[in-house]
């Protein structure tokens, strides 16, 4: 984080002999990454010698060991079990002759066991292991250093996979996508002035679909080709996903007037051609409950 330069954080467990029996510890490693100036490039474009790797500072986490992390701006937000942790890391100081050094400024109590933490702005998406997603706002100065609840989705979606859950960005909208345990994909949106977001505390779901197989990770790309003309310039990003099957896939946000073209064919095809094995493919991919 911050202009002074590039940085790695590690998350690691500490596991005393008595086992089970006693809690784990957590630790947060950063880690500064040094590139060689006189190192000369390769015909790839990067350096031929690799980078170097110097240990700034450390931070026992008493409550448990990391389970996701994430960049917040200019801090690090970590999740440990339940708990949600920001650290301010002091890089400025250390041009000064000062020593790096992480600090927890803000701390927020989650419902169970978070498993993943997705950032875009100001704006997180967790996943919880047995309670859906929580959409969280981050607030700088006012009056200080707090997390803020917007809303969280009451369905009992169990995600389990580090992957469950991501944003999708497409400017002026914006959802989060949460994928569960038995295949499911959902879109789910904050909208206040939803009636079924009940003032918003209440996510809404938007779209729901079967994919039949459980996310393993999911990260944003650019898209290129899409079927939408200026997709890139309007900031609509695709959403790549692989799965713990070892499958790769994207969902791309679509203009209402695609979706119902697409939708009339999908119609189309499931009447025309024959099904395999007598399988309906449109049952098929309604949400198992």
């Amino acid at each position: 984080p911050g202009s002074t330069g590039s940085y790695l954080v590690l998350g690691t467990c500490t596991v005393r002999a008595k086992g089970e029996d006693v809690p784990s510890k957590g630790r947060l490693l950063i880690y500064r990454i040094t590139l060689d100036p006189c190192s000369s490039y390769s015909k790839g474009g990067g350096p031929s010698s690799p980078p170097t790797l110097t240990l700034v500072d450390e931070f026992t986490q008493r409550s448990g060991p990391p389970t996701a992390m994430a960049q917040l701006g200019q801090h690090i937000i970590i999740a440990a079990g339940p708990t949600l942790w920001v650290f301010s890391f002091s890089a400025a100081a250390a041009a000064g002759g000062g020593r790096e050094k992480l600090k927890p400024i803000a701390f927020y109590d989650a419902d169970f066991y978070v498993v993943s933490l997705k950032v875009v702005k100001n704006l997180i998406a967790v996943t919880d292991a047995y309670h859906s997603v929580h959409l969280l706002k981050w607030h700088e100065d006012n009056p200080g250093h707090t997390l803020e609840l917007l809303g969280k989705d009451y369905s009992p979606i169990v995600s389990a996979q580090p992957g469950g859950s991501h944003f999708v960005v497409d400017p002026p909208s914006l959802g989060v996508v949460v994928g569960d345990n038995r295949g499911n994909l959902q879109l789910l949106q904050y909208d206040q002035a939803d009636v079924e977001s009940r003032g918003g505390n209440r996510l809404v779901r938007r779209a729901d679909f079967h994919l039949s197989q459980k996310m393993s990770f999911v990260q944003h790309a650019r898209p290129g080709g899409v079927a939408r003309a200026g997709a890139v310039s309007q900031g609509v990003r695709l959403l790549l996903f692989g799965t713990v099957e070892g499958g790769v896939g994207a969902l791309v946000p679509l203009e209402e007037k695609v979706y119902r073209r697409l939708y009339a064919l999908q119609g189309v095809m499931v009447n025309a051609l024959m099904h395999v094995c007598a399988f309906n493919p449109r049952g098929f991919r309604l949400v198992e409950a």
